[in-house]
C-alpha cells in the first residue's frame, strides 16, 4: 500500500493536489512486445478527457471496451495520456497475453486517473491515480480555482492509498 498523508499545521487553509506516478517495464520478458499487453478494467465503457499540448479541452470522448481491455499500442499515445476524470477506474491491471504476469492497481475513490507512455515508447507504461489534474485550456491560472485542487482547512489532514499487486 502506497500511502499520503497531508497535514495543515498553520492557520490559513492550504491549497494542494496528490498524484502518483508508477511506472512498469512493459514488456517483462524477452520474447514479449508491448503489443503482447492489455490493460484491463472493471467497466467497458469510459469517457476520455481531451488533451491539447498537454492541458485538458471541455470535450470528451466516450470510448466502449471490448472484454473490458485496452490493447495497448505504440499510437495508442499519439495525443498524450488517456486521461479519466470523475472517479471513473477504481482498479485497473496491466496483463500480459504470452505469460501469467498481470500487475493490479487499487485506487478506490482517486478522482483522477492517467495512463501514459512517451509517444512511440516501447519499453514502460505508467498508471497514475491523481487528486489533482492537468490545468483546462480555459483555466484562470488561480491555484485555489484549479480543478482537482483540495483545499486543507488550518489543523486539519488529508490522506488517501493506493495498492499494487504483482503476479
Amino acid at each position: 500500500i502506497t500511502k499520503y498523508d497531508i497535514s495543515n499545521p498553520v492557520d490559513l487553509p492550504l491549497y494542494f493536489s496528490v498524484g502518483a506516478h508508477p511506472g512498469f517495464r512493459c514488456p517483462l520478458e524477452e520474447h514479449e512486445t508491448f503489443e503482447d499487453y492489455y490493460l484491463e478494467f472493471d467497466s467497458d465503457k469510459f469517457d476520455l478527457s481531451s488533451l491539447i499540448e498537454g492541458l485538458r479541452d471541455k470535450t470528451k470522448k466516450t470510448i466502449s471496451l471490448e472484454n473490458k481491455r485496452i490493447p495497448l499500442t505504440t499510437e495508442l499515445f499519439d495525443n498524450d495520456a488517456l486521461v479519466f476524470e470523475n472517479k471513473q477506474i477504481d482498479s485497473v491491471s496491466l496483463c500480459s497475453s504470452k505469460s501469467s504476469h498481470k500487475i493490479t492497481m487499487q485506487c478506490h475513490d482517486w478522482p483522477y486517473f492517467g495512463i501514459w507512455t512517451k509517444k512511440s515508447c516501447r519499453d514502460f507504461i505508467c498508471l497514475e491515480p491523481w487528486y489533482g489534474i492537468a490545468d483546462r485550456i480555459d483555466s484562470s491560472q488561480e491555484l485555489s480555482e484549479k480543478d482537482g485542487i483540495i483545499r486543507l482547512e488550518p489543523k486539519k489532514s488529508f490522506s488517501c492509498t493506493f495498492d499494487l499487486d504483482f503476479e
